[in-house]
């Protein structure tokens, strides 16, 4: 990576020996603000004071990458008149890697993983062309809307107290190894694959049929 000088900050390009790439800094940031958001501090009148609208209202959502070598992480005016002599399908789907949703009842959903990674996808693109023969390091914002779980992840929040329900399909697990030696009398199940729904033909006929349930439910899920 480039470093820089300590009093003037000007860049020094890193020396690179055959094969290498120069890495390139870019970090995420994202912040939320709303319509009605003012100034906490204002001058007035000793007998004026400022009438503000109550509740934030509408909410912005921003979340941008920015690059230690052209700042905002976005196309050039020259490099978008070449994307608009392309065709249609060779053209990158988004000249700049910001992306903006205004969340809330009636509106977009909340920022979460999902748009994130569609974000990163566009923002890879757009690295690559304004950065040809170099590595992108990416730091991201701290943020709880990161985390993400694979679908059928064994998340205890996503399980049922009782059956039915519209649960998740929790993936198989292997009972360990080190599990404590069972009871005497009781068959000894470590290595085996424990199930986490029930299986069609279980003996009880009240908790039958719920790995079919799941897996309606899933496909329905797909479809919208």
């Amino acid at each position: 990576m480039a470093t820089y000088d300590n009093v003037l900050l000007d860049r020094i390009p890193p020396t690179l020996q055959p094969g290498e790439k120069e890495h390139i800094l870019v970090v995420q940031d994202e912040t939320i603000f709303h319509t009605n958001e003012y100034r906490r501090r204002m001058w007035v009148k000793g007998d004026q004071q400022p009438i503000r609208k109550k509740g934030g209202e509408c909410a912005i959502h921003v979340s941008d990458f920015i690059s230690e070598t052209i700042g905002r992480l976005k196309l050039s005016e020259e490099q978008i008149g070449d994307q608009h002599k392309l065709l249609a399908e060779k053209q990158l789907a988004r000249f700049k890697a910001r992306a903006i949703i205004y969340p809330g009842k009636g509106f977009d959903a909340w920022w979460d993983l999902k748009q994130l990674i569609e974000q990163i996808k566009n923002t890879i693109s757009i690295f690559e062309l304004t950065h040809p023969d170099c590595t992108g390091v990416f730091i991201f914002n701290r943020s709880s809307t990161h985390k993400g779980f694979m679908e059928d992840a064994l998340n205890i929040n996503c399980m049922n107290v009782n059956p039915g329900g519209k649960q998740k399909w929790l993936c198989n697990t292997i009972i360990p190894l080190n599990n404590p030696d069972p009871a005497p009398g009781e068959d000894d199940m470590r290595g085996w694959v424990q199930h986490m729904y029930f299986p069609d033909d279980f003996h009880d006929p009240k908790l039958r049929g719920q790995a079919k349930r799941v897996r309606a439910i899933l496909m329905e899920r797909k479809s919208t």
